[in-house]
């Protein structure tokens, strides 16, 4: 099946928006001593830009080292999620040997549901994904996934159907945990419907079950987005709940853009939304 881009102008948009020759993600290998590390080193880590690494440092400088890796959720700008993303490369002692690599050919699970097929994209492309070919799609790059899932949505609505597509998209994001994918999903707490929230909060569970982050945002404002950021490139935006419904039958319409520079935004964004949601909790 061939893949439907948008016109031109747009794709030369998000070229320029991304780092030239980046036809392979990424992915790390090794580990960081953070009692040694200095600042580049520690800005390899995932969700770990200058501010989270200067912030390492300057805890480093003020309380000595660190006596176990949980500490690091003392630093300022390091929670439950940053913290879960990158505390299979970090260690208190020996030598630090973290480096980025090209990541091997995409390898399939046997997963209870359908292989979709995914279909490569070039940096700057973007795909249109109308209806259940967003489903088709997203379930492809998560089975294919290396390094990291970041999803955020408003509604998140599983059944006990095992046909439930909202149900298997659970299990892929097990499956890609289970392999060490840093996976992490935002849910919608809303104040004015009981509803949503019983449906976010079922998911949850089963989310975690899996050993997945799952941060339930400030009821005070309303998360209506719906993205998803794979392996800091692949991102899927859009109008599409992940809802059997959504999924399946309803006219939907979302995006998939292959731009670092764009997962880089979308990130943040989503960072700046659990921040907020840590502070509140803390406070």
């Amino acid at each position: 099946m061939r893949a439907t881009f948008l016109p031109i102008f747009f794709i030369a948009l998000f070229m320029a928006l991304s780092p030239p020759r980046l036809a392979a993600a990424t992915a790390l290998e090794g580990r960081i001593n953070v009692n040694t590390a200095n600042q580049p080193q520690l800005e390899l880590l995932p969700f770990t830009g200058q501010v989270r690494a200067r912030a390492i440092l300057e805890y480093r400088k003020k309380h000595g080292p660190f006596e176990n890796p949980r500490q690091l959720l003392k630093v300022p700008g390091i929670g439950p999620v940053t913290y879960d993303a990158i505390k299979r490369y970090i260690q208190v002692d020996g030598n630090t040997d973290l480096r980025a690599t090209n990541a091997p050919s995409p390898t399939y699970q046997t997963l209870p549901t359908t292989i979709f097929r995914k279909i490569s994209t070039h940096p700057g492309e973007l795909m249109i994904l109308p209806d259940s070919r967003f489903y088709e799609m997203l379930s492809a790059y998560i089975d294919d996934a290396r390094e990291s899932i970041r999803l955020a949505t408003f509604v998140f609505k599983v059944t006990d159907s095992p046909n439930n597509r909202a149900r298997q998209l659970v299990e892929r994001l097990g499956k890609a945990r289970d392999r060490g994918v840093a996976v992490s999903v935002v849910l919608e707490q809303s104040d004015y419907s009981d509803s949503i929230n019983e449906e976010n909060r079922r998911t949850a569970r089963l989310l975690r079950e899996h050993g997945i982050t799952v941060i339930e945002d400030s009821a005070e404002i309303t998360s209506h987005m719906k993205l998803a950021v794979i392996d800091d490139r692949f991102c899927f935006v859009g109008s599409h709940n992940l809802t059997h419904s959504a999924l399946e039958y309803n006219h939907e319409l979302s995006l998939l853009i292959d731009s670092r520079a764009l997962a880089e935004e979308l990130t943040s964004y989503i960072t700046e939304i659990v921040n907020e949601k840590e502070q509140a909790d803390a406070g």
